[in-house]
């Protein structure tokens, strides 16, 4: 029943690779910047080459080896960047393998945005919580940690003191995208957020982040990802109706390959960098995903027109169950309908 199926959506859940993480930690890096070495790397044709391994060298801006650990470097002069793009990771990211699996991906999308001709660009590999660990870890699937990464992340982005008309590109992959969300609703100011494989951002809909004027809402998921389409985290961003813009991954299958070098999805990420809304590739919508199911507006309707009678909060619990429910299946059948669009 709606039992069984909530228990198997958080164990897909808990497969993830994302997550969310407690111990808060306020931004304190308000001095200090320095270029990163290496330079603008050739363009050849049809996309930018990305810089040879060792050619660029990022600046430590946080080195903390208490627990896990926290790690943030950036690429690029963040002092003197008109536009900075921070990079949120998920589950299983550790002080210890930042060099392997968090680093990388900043550095590879700044030398794809400066071979592309943008100079005054810094990104940021932001790892400034503690992430909790893979399974069995029971943590991955705690929205109350969301908010204590998203407060701080909100905190880094308020130390970093950008100047004005800097262009800020917050970008979460998986849980680290439930990170974002968070930050969105404290307060965060940016110009583009970006839900990569986005289990979901505390928001059924975009317009209930309530995010700062001028900020645009972004997402991408790609055709495989089970894990983003369960939506566990307040419904899944993708979905045509959530209000948020849909970009392409091109041939990013299944969770993890967002971030790839050279990918269609890193590419979309390097024209929001770059300011240039012409390059970027949206996604197209087949024709099951246009089909919703509108259990949330019955129950809200429902709510308004009986909510004082007796008996109604336990009818709710059930009706919200079965949205749940709903919510899994649909997610499964929309991956179908984008294998097969």
């Amino acid at each position: 029943g709606v039992a069984a199926a909530r228990a198997a959506a958080e164990a897909l859940v808990r497969h993830a690779e994302a997550a969310v993480a407690h111990d808060r930690w306020v931004g304190a890096v308000a001095r200090g910047f320095a270029t990163a070495g290496g330079g603008p790397a050739r363009a050849g044709p049809g996309r930018a080459p990305a810089a040879p391994p060792g050619a660029a060298v990022p600046t430590v801006l946080l080195d903390e080896p208490a627990g896990e650990g926290r790690r943030i470097e950036v690429y690029g002069d963040l002092a003197g960047a008109t536009s900075v793009v921070v990079l949120v990771p998920g589950m299983g990211a550790t002080r210890a393998n930042f060099a392997e699996r968090v680093g990388p991906r900043a550095r590879d999308l700044w030398a794809r945005a400066v071979a592309a001709g943008t100079t005054s660009v810094a990104v940021v590999a932001w790892l400034g919580y503690d992430a909790p660990d893979a399974l069995p870890s029971i943590e991955v699937a705690s929205a109350e940690q969301a908010w204590d990464g998203g407060r701080a992340l909100v905190d880094f982005v308020a130390g970093l003191a950008l100047a004005p008309g800097t262009t800020l590109t917050v970008v979460g992959h998986s849980y680290g995208s439930v990170v974002v969300g968070a930050a969105v609703r404290l307060g965060l100011v940016a110009r583009n957020v970006v839900g990569l494989g986005s289990p979901g951002m505390l928001a059924r809909r975009a317009a209930d982040l309530h995010a700062a004027p001028g900020t645009r809402l972004f997402t991408m998921e790609a055709p495989g990802d089970l894990v983003a389409a369960l939506g566990r985290f307040g419904g899944d961003p993708n979905d045509p109706w959530s209000g948020f813009t849909r970009l392409a991954t091109g041939d990013v299958e299944f969770h993890g390959g967002y971030l790839a070098d050279g990918s269609l999805s890193q590419a979309n990420l390097v024209a929001l960098a770059r300011g240039d809304d012409a390059s970027l590739v949206r996604r197209g919508t087949s024709p099951l995903e246009r089909v919703e199911i509108p259990l949330e507006a019955v129950r809200e309707r429902a709510r308004a027109t009986f909510g004082g009678l007796p008996g109604y909060a336990e009818a709710d619990r059930v009706v919200a169950g079965a949205e749940d429910l709903v919510d899994a299946v649909a997610g499964t059948l929309h991956v179908l309908a984008r294998r097969l669009w």
